[in-house]
């Protein structure tokens, strides 16, 4: 492994017979060297990059104390110093003064080599934390070695449950087609390293004995270090260099196993960062499937209070018509009525027996849509004249109190849909706005074309309802529950029914404020496709 990085050293000294010797002695030993006579000319120098400033304190226009004046020169912060002590000077003027020049260029050697190290290390660490996984972590591991040791291939093992080194990333080969095996702690040289924890040379593989791979593969020279993490062994790496290539050296083993402990920091970091990220993944399955349950819990206890809703109204709904039906059945029974009694009697009896048929429709009629059981049978409806006859049919429910207006324009254009569907989606409305209207007051129903679409808006004068319940109130069964509504009998799917029809023609509901006072719902029907006309007959002239 070459150490000395590739800026040049830098000689700064005014004194020909130093910058001679100097010249001599870096020059033998492989160091590319540049000059400078001053301190203007070193600050210069540096600027371009050096790697080492090696510099006699008498140079000219440095002044003193000369290691000071150096350390605040800008040009100078990130360049190494070594100043020229007084015997160097004297051995570089007259080179055979050789233990002073010894000991000279073993501080360069060691200034350059330190330097050299850092640089190493800084983009060994640079490679190893680029990505937090550790699949990609153990392949950065086997990149940062090759830039300091070149191998022919590396393997990286990682110590499994049952105390096996299995082979986790390669460079040099694929593992998939290679015939790399595992190995048990204590076997082979990587299990030797293991068991002992410390790193090893395999000098020539044809005569090691601890060498567990001896086949037809030519002989090499193998390298292996442990993988710690403080006390815990977290695999081993090892490298290949084949025959001819030089064996691997001490320094060699040196280097690798400090760029080992690293990359044991680096392994560890990615093992935490992956068991971290299979925490999150299973904490937000976990709050996945809580928010799942919580969501069902809610439904059920909403299902409940529907429920108990449900049979409340269910109840009041049958007991009236059932004990009226009882009560004038019992009258009969008696034997006590006149003819004109018995005429009243069974009349009531009828009426009430036809509410509790109109209820039960009702029921089937909502369950049918929730079901997708309703089929329309389509044609060409024109508007005023079924919104006059739902307003007639319902006039005599109002008891006076109510005045129901058709503000339909007669010339709408026509809907495409169901007109018995459609009948039952107004009579529905009207008789909503009726009902929720015990005060009395106006009911107008008027409608508007454009875009394709025909709007049909029925508005009350009457108690009107919350903002936060015109999202729920088409929902089955929900009821506004609020002082205004006490008293107001219903089973709260009629408005359930309006959106199941509605949405079958392809249209929308909504509700909002009356102008004055109430509620003002909004149907959105289509309007009709016009039918093509037939061409008109040709005339012949004779």
């Amino acid at each position: 492994m070459v150490l000395s990085p590739s800026l040049p050293v830098c000689l700064a000294a005014d004194d020909p017979a130093i910058r001679r010797g100097a010249v001599e002695a870096l020059f033998a030993q492989g160091y590319d060297l540049v000059l400078a006579e001053s301190f203007a000319d070193l600050q210069d120098l540096a600027r371009a990059g050096v790697a080492l400033a090696i510099v006699d304190p008498r140079l000219p226009g440095l002044g003193t104390p000369p290691l000071d004046r150096l350390r605040a020169a800008p040009a100078l912060h990130r360049v190494p110093l070594l100043l020229v002590e007084d015997a160097v000077r004297e051995a570089l003027r007259r080179p055979a003064a050789a233990p002073a020049l010894v000991g000279f260029m073993i501080e360069v050697h060691s200034q350059l080599a330190g330097r050299a190290m850092l640089h190493l290390l800084h983009k060994v660490g640079e490679t190893l934390y680029a990505s937090p996984e550790l699949d990609a972590t153990m392949a950065a591991v086997l990149r940062s070695v090759g830039l300091a040791l070149p191998y022919d291939t590396g393997t990286l093992f990682l110590l499994d449950s049952h105390d096996r080194l299995e082979p986790r990333a390669a460079q040099g080969y694929t593992l998939s087609e290679s015939r790399q095996r595992s190995f048990h702690v204590g076997e082979g040289v990587v299990g030797w390293v293991a068991a002992h924890r410390v790193p090893t040379i395999v000098g020539d593989s044809d005569m090691d004995r601890r060498f567990d791979g001896r086949d037809d593969r030519s002989s090499r020279s193998l390298l292996a270090v442990p993988l710690l993490a403080g006390d815990r062994m977290l695999g081993a790496l090892s490298l290949v260099r084949l025959a001819p290539a030089a064996p691997f050296t001490e320094t060699d083993l040196v280097l690798a196993a400090t760029i080992g402990s690293s990359a044991a920091i680096a392994i560890e970091n990615a093992h935490r960062y992956e068991q971290e990220r299979a925490l999150a993944r299973r904490l937000e399955e976990v709050d996945q499937l809580y928010a799942h349950e919580h969501d069902l819990v809610a439904e059920l206890q909403q299902n409940n209070r529907i429920y108990a809703s449900v049979v409340r109204t269910v109840s009041h709904e049958l007991k009236t018509p059932l004990f009226g039906i009882q009560g004038f059945a019992q009258m009969l029974l008696d034997g006590t009525s006149g003819p004109d009694d018995v005429r009243e009697f069974a009349a009531e009896i009828r009426d009430n027996a036809v509410r509790l048929t109109q209820y039960a429709d009702r029921i089937l009629s909502e369950d049918g849509i929730q079901r997708g059981r309703v089929a329309l049978e389509l044609g060409e409806v024109e508007l005023h004249p079924l919104v006059e006859s739902v307003l007639r049919s319902l006039s005599a429910t109002t008891l006076g109190r109510h005045r129901l207006v058709n503000e339909v324009p007669t010339g709408l254009p026509l809907v495409s849909g169901d007109h018995d569907k459609i009948f039952q989606i107004m009579t529905n409305l009207v008789g909503n706005a009726i009902k929720y209207s015990p005060a009395g007051g106006m009911v107008r129903v008027h409608a508007t074309a454009a875009n394709d679409k025909v709007e049909i808006v029925v508005e009350d004068e009457g108690v009107g309802i919350p903002v936060e319940d015109r999202t729920r109130i088409f929902e089955r069964f929900f009821r506004v529950g609020d002082a205004s509504t006490r008293g107001i009998s219903g089973t709260g799917i009629g408005l359930s029914i309006v959106r199941g029809l509605v949405e079958l023609h392809g249209g929308s509901v909504w509700v909002d404020d009356a102008p004055m006072q109430g509620s003002r719902f909004h149907v959105c029907l289509p309007q009709a496709v016009p039918s093509p006309t037939a061409p008109a007959p040709l005339i012949e002239v004779a």
